[in-house]
């Protein structure tokens, strides 16, 4: 074998969180190649909530919905996920769990009576790690010590109890492999020990870390305040604020005012919280101060499904604050590319005073793999001048690009105004001034423009049909392409979303058929691209149910376009 697909299913409450955590650096520290992704409701306690652990003899970038094993330790779990099960799913759990006729051959019921049950009823999760390590022949000490500091914070009768879990579930699985032969044999890698491991949310957390940013501000919402918390946790390391603030203006607000002062603000947001801040965005604009904002996106409108995940803010963001400013907006294809681009987010917007946007979303933040290749990029210095007498904060100039001083650092006044505004940043509604102000802040596009970072080519350079697609979809379409097989096929995707590169008008025109694949109701991206380059895409795989996207949901769609079918 050199995939298995791990599924482990309880109620929020029963400690899914903490059984993923350690499953994942179990495998990792194990040799093994893992790949971590969730599902849960939006609720604190109750409801079905799954975890996703791929683990395998070499790397594993992508989701794929079919259940190697199954592992449930609530009720209803077999049926929420029964359409991903095969005939040759294998099934654990105690006899309470398996309700319903689950459409496999082989379910093993757990060897334990109602008294056992009853004792390690909370501690099930930690239970299921010693079964599933064993299975997988894990060394036991390495899950102890794993376990002891997952509840490192707890008292030690807590603790105990649940090293004695780990304990019985590994003599659980112990006798599945013996009695039943229910083991799983794959390859390790020495090389995967070094490697390191993240999550979307800490790679954007990281990223912006190395472009140097000391200030965030948010107000909690689901799935961005993964980055909250996880800079929270480094905030004293890295002598950075990390402020809640009492509301998503207030927040924006912040992070103006950091850049305005000589700091690098970030704030993280979701779809929800983004709409109350657009005021500020166009406060940004036309002040011309740097901003950065990371957006998780979630299904809308309103508050919508806020634990799933969506494509569906590309449009928000893109026409966000009222008036005409340019801006910078980024989606990584990966974990590695997260790291990259967040740093860059923080140099585009001080080199051009614009909003810079870094677009991910739940999937993204919620997935784990492992990497030789997150690299930290080099902190660029602030691009500020130290200001003269006669001081001219918006400089008309050739690029549009005015130089940018600090309030108290030289002898002149910095002024920072919504208002239209003279060269010095007086307010003023002189007609020739009017005109040229708005002229001088776009003159920076054609710029951004040049140094927008080109898509990434998967597949034949030759290609008839052309994949299009954006985000944390990459590395799923690039399996699937792969996968699929069919000859002239190629995926061009991007993690830069606006402004796109010149090159993008040679990419199309060669193309004799285009399918545009996102994660909203109507191609948010393809119909950016139909309005930017008159080309037409009418043919769209579009999910928005809040789910994944899969490899074989995606092998399906492409093979009945692409053979002339008509996706519904």
């Amino acid at each position: 074998m050199q995939r298995v697909n791990i599924v482990l299913g309880g109620q929020a409450g029963q400690g899914v969180n903490t059984v993923e955590r350690i499953l994942i650096r179990a495998f990792k520290q194990s040799g093994y190649h893992i790949y971590a992704t969730k599902e849960y409701m939006s609720r604190v306690r109750g409801g079905l909530n799954t975890i996703t652990i791929s683990v395998g003899s070499s790397p594993i970038r992508s989701y794929r919905e079919q259940i190697d094993l199954l592992v449930p330790f609530t009720t209803g779990v077999i049926d929420w996920v029964a359409p991903r099960l095969t005939p040759q799913a294998i099934i654990l759990g105690s006899d309470t769990f398996l309700d319903g006729t689950p459409p496999t051959e082989h379910v093993f019921a757990l060897d334990w009576d109602e008294e056992d049950e009853k004792n390690f009823k909370k501690e099930l999760n930690t239970l299921c790690a010693g079964m599933v390590t064993a299975l997988f022949d894990i060394d036991q000490n390495l899950v102890e010590e794993l376990v002891k500091e997952a509840f490192d914070d707890k008292q030690a009768s807590i603790v105990e109890k649940n090293l004695k879990a780990l304990h019985y579930g590994w003599t659980q699985g112990e006798k599945l492999k013996n009695d039943q032969n229910c083991t799983f044999t794959l390859g390790t890698d020495n090389s995967v020990n070094d490697q390191t491991l993240l999550n979307g949310s800490e790679a954007v957390a990281v990223g912006a870390l190395s472009g140097g940013c000391n200030a965030l501000s948010f107000y909690p919402m689901s799935p961005s305040t993964a980055v909250a918390v996880f800079l929270s946790q480094q905030a004293q390391n890295f002598d950075m604020v990390v402020e809640q603030f009492e509301d998503e203006i207030a927040a924006a607000g912040a992070c103006i005012g950091t850049w305005y002062a000589g700091g690098r603000g970030m704030v993280t947001t979701s779809g929800g919280g983004f709409a109350l801040m657009e005021e500020l965005i166009s406060l940004s604009g036309m002040s011309e101060t740097p901003f950065v904002l990371h957006l998780a996106q979630r299904p809308g409108p309103a508050t919508g499904l806020p634990t799933r995940t969506a494509q569906g803010d590309l449009n928000l963001v893109l026409h966000a604050g009222h008036g005409d400013f340019p801006r910078t907006i980024f989606a990584p294809k990966d974990i590695e590319e997260a790291v990259q681009l967040s740093a860059r987010a923080f140099a585009m917007a001080d080199k051009f005073q614009t909003p810079c946007f870094i677009l991910t979303d739940e999937y993204f933040v919620d997935t784990y793999y492992n990497s030789d290749q997150v690299s930290l990029p080099e902190m660029e210095p602030l691009q500020i001048i130290e200001s003269p007498e006669d001081y001219q904060r918006y400089q008309l100039t050739d690029n549009g690009i005015s130089p940018r001083a600090l309030p108290g650092h030289g002898q002149g006044v910095v002024i920072a105004n919504g208002n239209e505004h003279d060269e010095y940043g007086d307010t003023t509604e002189e007609i020739t001034l009017s005109a040229a102000m708005p002229e001088k802040r776009m003159r920076k596009q054609q710029q951004m423009i040049d140094e927008a970072l080109q898509p990434t080519l998967v597949g034949t350079k030759d290609y008839s049909t052309l994949v299009i697609s954006w985000g944390s979809t990459y590395n799923t379409l690039k399996d699937a392409v792969e996968s699929c097989a069919i000859p002239g096929l190629a995926l061009l995707h991007f993690s830069q979303v606006f402004p796109l590169p010149k090159s993008i008008t040679d990419y199309l025109n060669q193309a004799q058929q285009i399918i545009a694949v996102e994660q909203n109701f109507t191609g948010q991206f393809a119909d950016l691209l139909q309005r930017d380059y008159d080309c037409r895409i009418e043919q769209r795989i579009l999910k928005y149910d809040g789910r994944a996207l899969s490899c074989e949901y995606v092998s399906e769609q492409l093979n009945a376009l692409v053979k002339g079918g008509h996706h519904e």
